[in-house]
């Protein structure tokens, strides 16, 4: 991971635009590379300007388990302002270029500041709700019908690996998964790894 400073820092969403341009820095990190780990001291919180990355969290067995993919325009480690040590692995799937706001920082403007900690309410209350629905797939057990309601969510992206750590499933089992949607007329696989769903 390499870390520079700018003098001109990308426009951020509510509330955080609210923030001091000083305290605002540009992170850039390759294709699998980290920018930060599992168990390290929890300093900053990330804004995704560019790329994708994932956060992936590995069991006490070793099995690792994609909490979050993100995409441009999306917030990560926003649990770390209130927790001592980062709770996974944040590594990027594409070379990315995140903002990185210092935990002091948004601390501060958080008890300071009424209508920024309403705004930064709203964010962690959406949040919550797409974790509350990723634990509701996971209670799906056949794996075919997991995939389909997480399809029809818009969950899978360009790769069928991450689509299937997110579910907790392994690719073999996705793959067959999505040949049964396939054969059952659901969707149609218009190329490598890519399927579309079929209308009424």
């Amino acid at each position: 991971m390499i870390e520079i400073m700018l003098d001109k820092f990308p426009t951020l969403p509510a509330p955080f635009d609210r923030l001091d341009i000083s305290e605002r820095h540009i992170v850039r990190t390759q294709s699998g590379g980290f920018v930060f780990h599992q168990g390290a001291t929890a300093h900053s919180m990330y804004f995704l300007q560019k790329g994708k990355i994932r956060l992936v969290r590995h069991t006490e067995s070793g099995q690792p388990v994609t909490l979050f993919q993100a995409s441009p325009g999306d917030f990560v480690a926003e649990a770390s302002l209130f927790t001592p040590n980062y709770h996974c692995d944040c590594v990027a799937d594409r070379n990315s270029v995140l903002v990185r706001l210092e935990k002091p920082d948004c601390l501060d403007a958080l008890s300071s500041n009424p209508e920024f900690s309403l705004i930064y309410i709203e964010r962690l209350s959406k949040q919550l709700q797409l974790y509350r629905r990723r634990i509701e797939l996971m209670s799906i057990k056949p794996a075919k019908d997991r995939v389909w309601a997480a399809f029809c969510d818009g969950w899978l992206g360009e790769n069928i690996t991450e689509f299937a750590s997110t579910l907790d499933l392994t690719p073999e089992a996705t793959y067959r998964a999505l040949g049964l949607l396939v054969k059952d007329g659901l969707i149609t696989k218009s190329g490598y790894g890519r399927y579309t769903p079929n209308r009424a």
